[in-house]
């Protein structure tokens, strides 16, 4: 895997804020999702420079940190001289230190003083907990995850040994590793429960001690390089001897800087584990698991139609198709995903076809001629497979992406208009929403989730924003 992005010196999950927020001197913190960038914006314009900043993490490529280094390195220093801080009046009450609100009194005062002397190991906890990787939406960012747990472990590691020494350096050593063997193995433990979880719900039984184990020996592994590149490059910051010598102690800062100094000597990751995983092969799997999430979404109605349920499945079917050529998967595990992936398609074409004969059964159900006919499920995969073939189209992907869409909304809308199909529950007027969906800007995000991961270039698959399907009235 070649790293395109790595995580800044600080990560708010779940908020989202554009590239440009990131070099502002005004801002000293993410902005929320009210700022309006979201998953969608990612499209604006079709301008992708800049744009690919990934979801649920504040990261950003290297190749941006080095065209706007002297702002972002600004900022990093702000940031980092800017961590309020409470104080306790004479009176008893408590207020945030006003020396701290201010980026630029802070950072004058600590040139002063020198810094932070011990180590805020709340904030560093709580900086970890936000990588612990539960449910599905970080699934596909374990490669960063795992990267930023060992980069901050090893500037931490390598600041302890630098600032403490006897009893004083043997306790803050114990409290490293007490505090990251505990959230990694948060970490570790939830990915594999849910990646380990979707492969058996699918038919690939006993996966999440090795995908557990295999996390935790890539951990290891990417502890010891970074270890490594700091004995190499103990200035890998280029703070020391400065004003700003007080860095040394800032934790956020530093992590930063390791990262994107290793990062951008070193961008591959080609580890692989002796319990089954490689770095890679976790990605792939996390990514499908984190995609096929939202097709499994139970909320969904089970009175969907083949037209509505192979168009969903195709679309996951294209992704997993574009991920399995896009990431270095092992023999071993790619035999895995296929069957597990296969097995999802046909599992959700039966539990829609076994709510139709449940709900023939059902006395309490009085209109049995809404579920009269049986579901079609060759239809469901000859849509499937059609879809997948656009991405080996000779022609251009919009254009046979856009002939299969208007192809099977037509389809659908003329079987809502017919006799035999029209007295259905699946082609029921309250069910025709889904051909209004924004698969294109959904695909995009996709694509380039894939290309910033890897920095690889694979934009002939992005669709045109602008596609316009056919008009549906039912």
């Amino acid at each position: 895997m070649n790293i395109n992005t790595f995580i800044l010196g600080y990560a708010y999950k779940q908020k989202q804020y554009k590239f440009e927020d990131l070099i502002n001197p005004s801002i000293s913190h993410p902005k929320s999702n009210t700022s309006g960038f979201s998953t969608w914006s990612l499209l604006e314009n079709n301008n992708y420079v800049n744009k690919a900043i990934t979801l649920e993490l504040a990261t950003v490529g290297v190749e941006d940190y080095q065209i706007n280094e002297d702002q972002l390195r600004e900022q990093a220093i702000l940031r980092a001289a800017s961590v309020l801080q409470l104080r306790k009046n004479e009176d008893g009450t408590v207020e945030v230190d006003p020396s701290t609100s201010d980026p630029a009194a802070a950072r004058a005062k600590y040139r002063e003083t020198g810094g932070q002397k011990q180590i805020s190991w709340q904030w560093v906890g709580t900086n970890l907990s936000w990588h612990s990787m539960p449910g599905s939406d970080m699934l596909d960012t374990v490669a960063l995850n795992i990267d930023y747990y060992a980069s901050e472990y090893a500037q931490y590691k390598n600041r302890i040994e630098q600032q403490f020494t006897g009893e004083e350096r043997t306790a803050e050593l114990a409290r490293l590793e007490a505090l990251f063997n505990s959230h990694v193995e948060e970490a570790a433990t939830n990915f594999a429960q849910t990646v380990g979880g979707f492969l058996e719900t699918n038919g690939v039984i006993g996966e999440q001690e090795a995908i557990h184990n295999s996390f935790w020996d890539i951990y290891e592994q990417r502890k010891t390089t970074y270890l490594n590149f700091i004995d190499e490059n103990p200035d890998y910051a280029h703070i020391k001897g400065t004003a700003d010598e007080w860095l040394l102690t800032a934790g956020s800062f530093m992590g930063e800087q390791l990262r994107y100094a290793f990062i951008s000597q070193q961008p591959d990751m080609n580890l692989t584990s002796k319990y089954g995983y490689s770095i890679d092969d976790l990605t792939a799997s996390g990514t499908l698991v984190k995609e096929m999430a939202g097709v499994q979404n139970r909320s969904q109605s089970l009175d969907r139609s083949e037209e509505e349920l192979g168009v969903q499945l195709g679309m996951a079917a294209m992704k997993y198709e574009l991920l399995s050529g896009h990431f270095n998967i092992s023999s071993s595990v790619k035999k895995k995903l296929d069957q597990s992936f296969n097995n999802f398609i046909s599992n959700e074409i039966d539990r829609i076809s076994a709510h139709i004969e449940q709900q023939r059964r059902d006395p309490f159900v009085r209109n049995k001629e809404a579920y009269l006919l049986d579901y079609d499920k060759l239809h469901v995969l000859r849509i499937i497979n059609s879809m997948v073939e656009n991405l080996k189209s000779s022609d251009d992907i919009n254009t046979a992406f856009k002939s299969d869409m208007d192809t099977f909304i037509s389809l659908y809308k003329n079987k809502a208009q017919n006799i035999q199909h029209g007295s259905l529950s699946r082609y029921n007027v309250l069910y025709s929403s889904w051909v209004n969906k924004n698969y294109v800007s959904d695909w995009n995000r996709f694509v380039l989730q894939l290309s910033a991961f890897n920095n690889e270039e694979i934009s002939q698959y992005l669709f045109n924003d602008n596609i316009k399907l056919v008009e549906i009235t039912v």
